[in-house]
This record gives C-alpha cells, structure tokens and sequence, in this order.
C-alpha cells in the first residue's frame, strides 16, 4: 500500500503472510523476500517518535496479523524443504533480532547484505552479525536493450542483494537439473534437491568463496570466481560433450561438501 502519496511502500504482515503461504502452497524451492517487517514490541519500546518510526509514519502492525505471519514463516521452514533469503533493514537501527520474517527462524533463513562496487560492505546494512551473506548492492544496473535511448536505472539496497541471491541460488540448482537431463545421472537430481535445504546452500555459497580464496572478507560471495572462469571454458567448448564436462566441474566445486 502507498501512504501519503510519496511512493512509500508499506509490506504489510497480513499481505507478507498471504505472499508466503501461496508460495508453500506451490511447493516453491526458494522464497525471497526483499522486504523487512519491524517487530511491534521494538517500535514501541525503543524508537520515540522524535527518533522517526522505523517505518517513517506507516501504520503500526497489527499483532493479529504479526502472528498470521510468524505462522507463515514457521510453515515455510518446517522440514527444511525449501530455501528462504531476506533482506537486512538497510536501518542500522535494526538488526536480526528485532525485524522479520529473518527473527522468526534465523537458523533457517538467509539473511543478505549489501556491496559496493569494489566489494565491500555497504554500512547501511547494518550489523554484520547476524547478515549471512553480502552480494551487490549499491547502484546495481537493470538490464535494458542494447539500442535503447533511455537511462540506465540504478537501484541501491540489500534488497537488490536478496534478488541477485535468490537468482544465483537458484543457478545453482538449474545447473543441477541441467546436469540430470543430460543423462549425467540421478545424483545430480538428488543434489538440486539437497540445495533446497539452508545449510546446504550455505555449503555452496562457501565453496565459492573458497575457489576465489576470497581471505578478506568471507561474507563476500565472490561470484566472477567459478562463474567467470566456466563461463569462459563453456563459451570455448566445441561439443555437447565438452559443455558437459564443464558444468560437472562447475557443480563438483560447488557441491563439494553437499551430502
């Protein structure tokens, strides 16, 4: 909902609950959510209204609704059957502990911050304890036709960074399912499945920065790594069977320590 005609979005819980659920529903492999709902208790506790609501002069949550998602969440993890990646409050007010759905179940959900061009941490993201992961995320470009006589658009917050995670988690378990296609074997279908699990997904987003020896920073997903250079040896490949090859190298670096 937009509130005072500013272009201010407002996620509201029941909206966020509802969002969820229908993902569970269609049995989703991986939930992203690039938006953070502040705990009611928090807001009214610590944030005076001199300081500003968390959530500028929106409406304060209903906690009717705060448990409909805290439900959903619950839902949504149960078993580990699918993957959940949010995002920080881009608030460095607000950490982990006090903002959803990242509060409800932070064993189980990814939680992402944002980079800057040179790969470092964007400090509007707040504490890094409780960020799993940081991916680009300040002045990230859309895609736009090459002959295009508009401006690029640019977009900033670890919002951004939950998309581009959810996207490279789910290339991950696509090079999987390719894999299986292709008649390299049922293992490869069982690995696409095991991705869906929070741990293990963890176990490939580490194994990146492992190949990259990425030292400096160990939250840094330091993706031109494994990608680039693959990509580089697909683009080269002749053959089917060449391709293949790569894409098992590429999956064996990634899965390396997946059960």
């Amino acid at each position: 909902s937009y509130i005072h005609g500013d272009g201010a979005r407002s996620i509201s819980p029941r909206s966020a609950a509802d969002a969820i659920n229908a993902a569970v529903v269609r049995a989703a492999d991986i939930i992203s959510m690039s938006w953070t709902i502040t705990d009611v208790g928090f807001r009214m506790s610590v944030l005076s209204d001199s300081a500003s609501n968390v959530d500028g002069d929106k409406r304060r949550a209903d906690e009717n609704d705060l448990k409909l998602l805290q439900g959903a969440i619950d839902d949504a993890v149960k078993g580990d059957k699918r993957l959940l990646i949010c995002s920080a409050a881009d608030d460095v007010r607000l950490n982990g502990d006090n903002t959803f759905p990242y509060s409800q179940a932070p064993e189980l959900i990814l939680r992402m911050g944002s980079t800057g061009p040179q790969a470092n941490r964007d400090l509007g993201s707040g504490s890094g304890g409780s960020i799993t992961y940081y991916l680009p995320g300040n002045q990230v470009a859309e895609d736009r036709r090459p002959h295009s006589a508009k401006p690029v658009v640019y977009h900033n917050g670890s919002s951004v960074s939950t998309a581009l995670a959810a996207g490279l988690a789910s290339l991950i378990m696509y090079c999987c399912h390719c894999l299986h296609s292709c008649q390299a074997g049922a293992e490869y279908e069982n690995c696409a499945k095991a991705l869906r699990s929070h741990a293990n997904m963890r176990k490939a987003f580490n194994s990146i920065n492992r190949y990259f020896e990425w030292k400096d920073d160990e939250k840094i997903v330091p993706v031109w790594g494994p990608f680039g250079d693959k990509s580089s040896m697909l683009d080269k490949a002749t053959n089917s069977e060449d391709k293949i090859k790569v894409l098992k190298e590429l999956v064996a670096c990634l899965c390396l320590d997946i059960k």
